[in-house]
């Protein structure tokens, strides 16, 4: 389903873009493309049973203004406004937007209604400034607008948190759709476009520093780009290929990068395409050309290139009752704050790894720039004494399940320049003493890996023991690191040397 509304939403963009003359393909591909942006938003409400009927009322919100369109009346420029109302009908909702709260109170409801008064405040005070001040009356108009943006973003978000965003824009585009005025559409898009933003980046859960990534910004102003460039082909045949075809596979072009490397392209690319574009469809003055397709083009392309480069994730059944992967404390926090379990003597005795309720996970570089991985077959031995304390732990690792979650990155790392699979097949860790630190181990050791022996201390702690299909199992967690450099790799600061080693491993007893 979710591939065909990407389908539906490319197709109604590139259409609206190929026919930007044609005003009524242009309020009809907008009324479809807003349908189809809050279908693809409702999968932020889970199963919330109220969530339908909201749904229905936006609908109702973005067709009742398409049908007021039609008329011609003076007084009809402000059916968007009661349009807008709609949104009424599911007052006493409650509902959750990616664990977000949100109680369908009049204040909630009336956020459309807010995003329908903004043509009608900007353009009042640009007509006071251009009489009282001799200002620029279009110009002051694109900077009221773009002020009202950033204050309604806020305002919205505090209130219904990204769906408000989404909310103000439906408004916004109910007045554009009555008015129709590509300008005012062209802003309506851009709380769309904003909304789809947040969407895309708590659904694709992107780490932290994402957002940081130099191809956030490539993204920005490629999307920023565009509006200029369609802008400077007058000629229909031009503008149909360069104008409108050329910059769009150029930015495909850009996302495709991220293919070979999480750092070039990506999500960060199209999420900064729609950020730039937004800015740019605010600061274009142009009621001679129609923008209104490009939001829904990204927006189409974004899903598809969300499952083609969201990295794998490791399928590992964790044996805690918080899986780590899962839990809302940051990751480099989980060690220090995870509880601890004391050991017995019933503990004693030798225990082997599941590989199956296991993950060991390593990260490396500066922030902005940061490599994922994981190794996927390894074994541990652990050994406890009758005491209850462990005495020992081992590691082997097999070194051709390094992955990166990138294959060609992957085939890299497996060569000769780094890890050189084909001559080392394993790497080793096995400890040389271990003694309490407070709630926790610390563990020396030897860590054998491309022919160096090099130590390596290990912090770990156990979480968690039981029984299951009969047999007793243990769960530790621990972290680590290591250099890489020293183990013969070349320094590249570019990459990092400097390995962070985490890992959640459960044991059986033998």
């Amino acid at each position: 389903m979710e591939i065909t509304y990407s389908i539906f939403l490319l197709a109604i963009g590139l259409v609206a873009l190929l026919l930007q003359n044609n005003q009524l393909v242009q309020r009809i591909s907008i009324s479809l493309g807003a349908i189809g942006v809050s279908c693809f938003l409702l999968r932020g409400f889970g199963t919330d049973a109220s969530a339908p009927l909201i749904h229905l009322s936006l609908i109702a919100l973005v067709l009742s203004a398409f049908l007021f369109s039609f008329f011609h009346s003076k007084w009809f420029k402000y059916t968007g406004m009661v349009a807008a109302l709609v949104a009424l009908l599911p007052i006493g909702a409650r509902v959750n937007y990616f664990d977000f709260e949100i109680s369908w109170t009049i204040n909630i409801a009336l956020l459309p209604f807010l995003g329908a008064l903004i043509p009608f405040l900007s353009k009042l005070k640009a007509h006071y400034a251009e009489k009282w001040f001799a200002g620029n009356g279009a110009q002051f108009e694109i900077a009221v607008q773009l002020l009202y943006t950033g204050l309604m973003v806020f305002a919205a978000t505090f209130s219904a948190g990204y769906f408000g965003v989404f909310l103000v824009g439906l408004g916004w585009l109910a007045s554009g759709l009555v008015l129709k005025d590509n300008r005012e559409m062209n802003g309506g898009l851009v709380f769309l476009s904003l909304a789809w933003v947040f969407y895309l980046v708590k659904s694709t859960e992107l780490a932290p520093d994402a957002l940081l990534r130099s191809n956030l910004f490539l993204g920005m102003f490629a999307g920023a780009s565009i509006i200029p460039w369609m802008y400077s082909y007058t000629s229909k045949t031009t503008r149909t290929l360069l104008g409108i075809l050329l910059p769009i596979l150029v930015l495909v072009g850009l996302i495709s990068l991220g293919i070979l490397n999480q750092n070039f392209g990506g999500i960060p690319v199209i999420v900064g395409a729609l950020i730039g574009s937004s800015i740019a469809l605010l600061v274009t003055n142009s009621s001679v050309f129609s923008f209104v397709g490009l939001p829904f083009v990204l927006i189409g392309l974004s899903h598809p290139f969300e499952h083609l480069l969201t990295p794998e994730k490791l399928e590992s059944k964790s044996m805690l009752s918080v899986d780590i992967a899962e839990t809302t404390v940051p990751k480099e926090s989980f060690f220090s704050t995870a509880k601890a379990i004391p050991l017995s003597d019933a503990q004693a005795g030798k225990w082997k790894s599941k590989l199956a309720n296991s993950k060991l996970t390593f990260e490396l570089g500066p922030d902005g720039n940061k490599t994922e991985g994981a190794f996927t077959d390894y074994d541990v031995t652990l050994v406890v004494d009758e005491k209850g304390n462990p005495t020992s732990i081992s590691v082997k690792l097999q070194l051709a399940s390094l992955t990166t979650f990138n294959d060609l990155r992957d085939e890299s790392v497996h060569g000769s320049d780094y890890v050189n699979v084909a001559k080392n097949k394993t790497a080793t860790y096995q400890s040389t003493g271990i003694k309490a630190e407070g709630d926790h181990f610390l563990v020396d050791g030897t860590l054998t890996f491309m022919g160096v022996s090099e130590s390596v201390p290990l912090n770990i702690k156990f979480l968690a023991a039981g029984k299951e299909t009969g047999k007793d199992y243990l769960v530790f967690i621990g972290e680590s690191t290591v250099d890489r450099s020293a183990h013969g790799m070349r320094s590249d600061a570019k990459i990092g040397d400097i390995v962070k080693v985490s890992f959640e491993i459960a044991v059986e007893k033998e």
